[in-house]
């Protein structure tokens, strides 16, 4: 085992590391029911050992931690608290909306964006932009909600719909798709429009085509009114970042891949690959192609493993969860979805779905 720990490491230091590491294999071998959820956890350990680096170790922390937080409301969760919890989600959904709506009015409060690049953002998406009265002072800056980036704040109400595919709570889906429409982010209206459609077809069979008529309506509504179109569908910046991935990343280690956390680490040669260098991009934006990155085709295989297993057990015992994983996939397909608070959205769904919902 210390011949795992690399040379510039005080023994001590190395020491309580291997602690660290038993314990994770106890977490892995005896706390984790999920055959698929237990493999990946383990790989991560291993791929860590493989490559240790202060990026893979925080890395690893943040995962046990997630997984564990798994297992912790799989035990908990049963069909009241289950209940509980879409409430909870459509709730901060409507607070989010709210927030997004009020934003675009000129009206801020709790939370303020993050600086952006005015140059940048103006010339792509002028539109996402909205001036904002901060201390006397003026600035364009995207709607966010209660989250800090227009993207994730997208991705969020999108991932937070299934939620709302209940008699009750469908009087507010109006109020999440206007709220989508002034943040203007074309991943979340797409991940709406296609879980929508998965649902009303899975849940209405033939019959569900006819619901689908004013869905498609409002994505046409949607692609008339925006003037970022042929920037948003151009994809330049994502698809260079993908292929380079791809080409430079994967390929060269695409069984084990390059370790945990180590997309950020290798971020500063992306910028310098990537022309024109941007410095946005410290990962892919495509959370299959970061995990392949990282973990590997292995890593993939469990993860895949995992939502195949979990789709064939829900079936259609519970479309609300089937689809609540399924607008999370979508999601994570254009942005950093995984990389940011709003990966607990899917943790909660993963939870639910091992209820079998």
């Amino acid at each position: 085992m210390l011949g795992f720990i690399p040379g510039f490491l005080p023994f001590r230091i190395g020491k309580i590391i291997l602690v660290e590491w038993a314990i994770f294999f106890a977490i892995a071998l005896w706390f984790i029911k999920n055959i698929w959820i237990r493999l990946f956890l383990l790989w991560c350990i291993l791929r860590t050992m493989i490559g240790l680096n202060q990026f893979s170790l925080i890395t690893l922390h943040t995962v046990v931690f997630i997984i564990v937080l798994f297992q912790i409301l799989s035990d908990k969760l049963n069909k009241d608290r289950i209940n509980t919890v879409l409430n909870i989600i459509c709730g901060l959904a409507i607070l989010q909306s709210i927030m997004v709506i009020l934003q675009r009015f000129g009206i801020w409060f709790i939370t303020y964006p993050k600086g952006i690049n005015p140059e940048t953002a103006l010339n792509l998406f002028p539109r996402t932009l909205y001036p904002i009265y901060v201390f006397g002072y003026q600035f364009k800056a995207g709607l966010v909600g209660f989250l800090d980036n227009p993207n994730i704040a997208s991705a969020f109400l999108a991932m937070c719909l299934p939620a709302f595919f209940r008699k009750k709570q469908m009087l507010f889906i109006p109020i999440i798709i206007i709220a989508l429409f002034f943040v203007h982010c074309f991943g979340g209206i797409v991940t709406c429009i296609l879980t929508s459609t998965i649902f009303l077809i899975m849940k209405f069979g033939r019959k569900g085509l006819l619901f689908l008529i004013p869905v498609f309506l409002i994505f046409a509504v949607y692609c008339a009114t925006n003037e970022n179109i042929p920037n948003i569908l151009d994809l330049s910046n994502r698809k260079a970042v993908w292929t380079f991935h791809i080409t430079k990343l994967i390929t060269k280690r695409p069984i084990i891949g390059w370790g945990l956390g180590q997309e950020q680490f290798l971020a500063p040669i992306i910028r310098k690959e990537i022309k024109p260098a941007d410095p946005r991009w410290l990962h892919s934006h495509n959370e299959p192609i970061s995990l392949t990155t990282e973990l590997g085709l292995i890593g993939l295989f469990f993860v895949c493993g995992y939502f195949i297993t979990t789709f064939l057990k829900l079936k259609k015992n519970n479309l609300i969860i089937t689809c609540g994983l399924i607008a999370c996939l979508i999601a994570s397909s254009s942005i950093f979805a995984m990389h940011s608070a709003i990966g607990l959205l899917l943790i909660f769904y993963m939870a639910m779905a091992e209820k079998g919902g």
